[in-house]
């Protein structure tokens, strides 16, 4: 694999045909990515998502930690990673839903976000940018889910648990060794729809095991499956394992993942898949592929309540 298959995402915006529907799967079974040309509004609307991010993430960073994720009950909000593994800065948002009163654990996942002050626009193009990026992850669910016999709940688009990510990875520092901006993972997502900026860095596993780079292109995002739509889909489409190194040294790569998941609610019933056989060096997982039935909400507490977000290196934790 040299370059990802190109679809428009128009067609899937208004209902697709069995052509639109069958290269969408093929395109994920074969390629385990692709990339969407979005339509002109959706573009301006990512685009504006991600010069709002440019602009927060040159703040002060006492203005940034005004809205520090620690702060948060619902995992919303700002935070530094600096480690072997992770060299980024990010903020996590999600829809704007009143807190849950009472209840399970992973009701605690739904709430506020936490803003910036002063706002600049900032709210208004991140829920923007979320919600056109949830409608149409709902519509390319709505095409991949009768292949697989995935219930209309698991992928509602009004309901769904989709979460938006503002992603800065630092550059290098000249004359020092090279860090990771994010270490090999897959997403624990139904899909992933990925707006990049002009400063490149994202790489794929392709199915040999090699990696290869995704270079950046205006007006478009990149679609990757996750970890629960290879487990609806019984392996058939793999969650693809990628990584960011961004080898710049004078500023921050801007990327804004947006994740599709299932209502927090929803039971995920794994489908039998043949042994998933890792290549090359360590990927992150949550699951484990032995899994039965679940509730994602659970399963997403666990990853972010109970710091699970690996079934290897969190192994007996």
């Amino acid at each position: 694999m040299t370059t990802l298959p190109i679809l428009d995402s128009a067609p899937f915006l208004t209902g697709p045909g069995p052509a639109e529907a069958r290269a969408l799967l093929e395109s994920l079974e074969r390629h385990g990515a692709a990339r969407l040309v979005l339509p002109s509004g959706f573009a301006r609307l990512a685009s504006a998502a991600l010069l709002h991010a440019e602009a927060f993430f040159a703040r002060p960073e006492a203005e940034k930690a005004e809205i520090c994720i620690t702060d948060s009950p619902h995992h919303r909000g700002w935070s530094v990673m600096n480690t072997e593994r992770d060299w980024r800065e990010q903020v996590h948002l999600g829809r704007e839903w009143p807190a849950a009163e009472g209840g399970p654990d992973w009701a605690r996942l739904e709430g506020p976000n936490r803003w910036p002050v002063p706002d600049r626009g900032f709210r208004a193009a991140m829920e923007a940018h979320l919600e056109a990026g949830a409608a149409l992850g709902g519509a390319l669910m709505q095409a991949l889910a009768p292949f697989f016999g995935i219930r209309p709940e698991v992928h509602d688009p009004v309901g769904s648990y989709t979460l938006l990510k503002l992603i800065a990875y630092h550059p290098q520092r000249p004359g020092g060794a090279a860090r990771p901006g994010v270490a090999a993972h897959v997403d624990f997502s139904l899909l992933t729809l990925v707006a990049q900026d002009g400063e490149g860095g994202l790489e794929v596993q392709e199915p040999g095991g090699g990696w290869v780079l995704v270079p950046p292109e205006a007006g478009t995002l990149i679609l990757h499956p996750g970890e629960l739509l290879e487990a609806l889909s019984g392996g058939r489409i793999r969650a693809v394992p990628h990584r960011v190194t961004h080898a710049g040294t004078s500023k921050a790569r801007l990327s804004l993942p947006l994740f599709f998941n299932p209502p927090l609610e929803a039971w995920i019933h794994p489908r039998s898949a043949p042994p998933r056989s890792e290549l090359g060096s360590h990927v992150h997982r949550v699951l484990t592929g032995l899994e039965g039935p679940f509730r994602f909400g659970e399963a997403e507490w666990r990853r972010k309540g109970l710091n699970r977000w690996c079934a290897t290196c969190c192994e007996g934790a």
